[in-house]
């Protein structure tokens, strides 16, 4: 069962993760990965309730899972040096 936390854990954990804050509207934050995926979180609030806390772990692990299925090397750049 996930619990509610603290709004500087869940910062931490975003930034851990490869996350970084991009803007927002009002008291919310979008935090984007580098492989595209976003999750907004309530700033104002002093903890993220159970139900964002869970779309927050989920968006770390989709972007954890597209950051091992993407190769190191782009396969247009593995051509030129043939």
């Amino acid at each position: 069962m996930v619990k509610e936390e603290p709004t500087r854990k869940v910062h931490r954990r975003l930034r851990d993760a490869g996350f970084a804050p991009a803007g927002g509207k009002g008291d919310h934050t979008k935090w984007l990965h580098p492989s595209g995926f976003h999750v907004s979180i309530p700033d104002a609030d002093k903890s993220i309730s159970p139900g964002v806390v869970r779309q927050i772990n989920k968006a770390i692990e989709k972007a954890a899972q597209s950051s091992r299925a993407k190769p190191d090397t782009d396969p247009a750049d593995a051509q030129k040096g043939e």
